[in-house]
């Protein structure tokens, strides 16, 4: 559908669609695994606003104007997942509305989707306290923006709020504002859509958080069955399997469930090859988790070869809070319960604080 466009409007100098293309192509993209496609569908854009007819009198164009911040957004996303986070908050601060105190609609809706971005980059450092109040207010001045409402940055802002909830010890909090939208989803039966399953994945860590294993088992299942049923996988699939695998394989440890939890960490290793972040720091988390299984079951050779893997995968980059307790609350627990099983003797003793890169900031 993109190609078609594209051959559609080739040598149309409408700016608006021409923008809106390229902020479409870069998102597909991204969303396919394809990040540097993705970048470089948005530089082409860039460099084909220096020709004739672009410029001067379409800039000072509101709709213009908000395609042009979502594609600074769109932009600043695969800094995020590329871990450049400063370079993503600085990426930001290069849009505004064209009259600050007269936005237009679109620019409202882009604007809202730059200052959750930011909230999702102050998140994603570890500065849950700041983040939260970000998107809290936020979150409160959407609800009389009917115009927001109905877009999927709705839905995001409240995952990443949910997020922030959990992290700062209110999962109950968390549970109630997702199941405010998620009840009537799952009525209307879109509950499977991609902004659903996100919100369903935020409401499972509500679960964990609360040692609600029983509950979280189930609606991980139910996740897992809606994914597999996907014909054509993409980014987005591999990402939401890896997150249903270490939920589970949470549930599992937690209740010293050895072969169970011993399985599902190793799909999780699985998943973190075909996301192409095997060597990176949540696939160490993954392996810290393996190790620990393997040295209560008594496979202590087995373990401390993990926990070696894990070491190094802790080391190759600085913590990211990108997964809501996993990056924080599990990373946390499970180095600590491998430094008291091995009582010293594993070479685990480094800080947990230099391996993140610094204390999070609640």
């Amino acid at each position: 559908m993109v190609g078609r466009a594209k051959q559609l409007l080739k040598d149309d100098l409408d700016s608006y669609m021409t923008a809106w293309l390229a902020y479409r192509e870069s998102s597909v993209l991204r969303m396919g695994g394809r990040r540097d496609e993705s970048h470089n569908a948005l530089e082409r854009f860039v460099q084909s606003t220096v020709s004739p007819g672009h410029g001067g009198r379409c800039e000072a164009n509101p709709r213009y104007n908000a395609q042009r911040g979502n594609l600074i957004v769109s932009f600043t996303e695969n800094l995020i997942q590329d871990g450049k986070l400063d370079e993503a908050k600085s990426e930001l601060d290069k849009w505004s509305p064209l009259h600050p105190t007269a936005r237009s609609a679109l620019e409202r809706i882009t604007a809202r989707a730059r200052d959750i971005t930011l909230g999702k980059i102050l998140k994603c450092q570890g500065l849950f306290g700041e983040a939260l109040v970000f998107l809290e207010r936020i979150l409160e001045d959407s609800r009389v923006d009917d115009f927001f409402e109905g877009t999927g940055w709705y839905r995001v802002l409240l995952s990443n709020v949910a997020d922030l909830y959990c992290e700062s010890g209110r999962p109950q909090d968390a549970e109630e504002i997702l199941l405010q939208e998620l009840k009537p989803m799952m009525e209307n039966g879109t509950q499977d859509i991609s902004t659903g399953k996100r919100l369903r994945l935020s409401l499972v860590e509500t679960f964990l958080e609360r040692n609600m294993f029983d509950a979280a088992e189930e609606a991980l299942l139910l996740l897992k069955n809606a994914n597999e049923g996907i014909k054509k996988r993409d980014h987005v699939t591999d990402l939401t399997m890896f997150r249903v695998w270490i939920g589970l394989a949470r549930v599992f440890h937690k209740q010293s469930r050895w072969d169970m939890a011993l399985s599902y960490w190793s799909q999780a290793l699985t998943a973190t090859e075909r996301l192409k972040m095997s060597r990176g720091y949540n696939a160490g988390i993954v392996q810290y988790s393996i190790a620990h299984a393997l040295h209560v079951t008594g496979e202590k050779t087995q373990s401390h070869n993990a926990l070696r893997e894990a070491k190094i995968c802790l080391a190759s980059e600085q913590c990211m809070f990108w997964l809501a307790g996993f990056n924080s609350h599990w990373r946390d627990y499970v180095v600590s319960v491998m430094e008291n099983e091995c009582r010293g003797n594993c070479d685990v003793q480094e800080s947990i604080t230099a391996q993140s890169g610094g204390l999070r900031s609640t």
